[in-house]
């Protein structure tokens, strides 16, 4: 109905659009899914990479000690007491702490259950007050 009284530049246009249509639709689906199988192989490859827990202090000037079977209990004067136990403890010369298979229990005065934090890996600096941890498990005594 429109071609009826369409002039020939506005006949060309019409046949050029509707020829580049299911071309650029075929381009865009193309796109597509190569812009799926980058994420999908990235995915994959993100996956199999083993975690290795870095340190803050990368410049570290050594180990200073090495201890497994690593245990402390601090009694603060709130009444709470805290207990942390670790595999694993390596420190270092500059005083950051490397721990493995952490376990750290905050007990209340009174005696309820302890809230328990688990990770696999841990980093503590006593000097920034800093933590960092890997796969972290929290158990409170609310839920």
């Amino acid at each position: 109905m429109l071609l009826k009284h369409a002039g020939d530049y506005e006949k060309k246009a019409i046949a050029i659009v509707t020829r580049a249509c299911p071309v650029v639709c075929v381009w865009c689906a193309v796109y597509f899914a190569a812009a799926l199988i980058l994420v999908a192989v990235s995915y994959i490859a993100a996956q199999q990479q083993t975690f290795r827990l870095k340190s803050e202090a990368p410049n570290s000037p050594g180990r200073s000690r090495d201890c497994r079977g690593y245990e402390q209990k601090l009694m603060k004067a709130i009444g709470c007491t805290y207990g942390c136990a670790a595999s694993r403890d390596i420190t270092f010369m500059d005083d950051h702490h490397e721990l493995e298979q952490v376990s750290l229990s905050v007990y209340p005065p009174v005696g309820e259950k302890p809230d328990q934090i688990a990770a696999t890996n841990a980093i503590y600096d006593q000097d920034l007050n800093h933590n960092v941890s890997r796969e972290r498990k929290i158990e409170t005594k609310d839920a």
